[in-house]
């Protein structure tokens, strides 16, 4: 059992700040998987949470000013 932090791609604006803040270099730039992509082209790409990085120090929760990244506890 443990904490697990999620950045929702549907939301993030891939600004960086996350990434940024992380000094575990656990944040990483990814193609987005959604329609929004096919929208406007700065929405190509998202952040994302490489887990097996992360160390849950939760500097990314402040550095985010949409709020996009969940503290989720997680069974496994």
């Amino acid at each position: 059992m443990a904490w697990k932090y999620r950045i929702r791609p549907e939301q993030c604006r891939a600004c960086g700040a996350c990434a940024k803040a992380c000094a575990a270099d656990a944040i990483v730039l990814r193609d987005r998987t959604i329609p929004d992509a096919e929208l406007h082209p700065s929405f190509a790409k998202t952040y994302a949470i490489d887990e097996a990085r992360c160390t849950r120090c939760g500097a990314c929760l402040p550095a985010c000013k949409l709020r996009v990244i969940v503290k989720k506890f997680s069974l496994r």
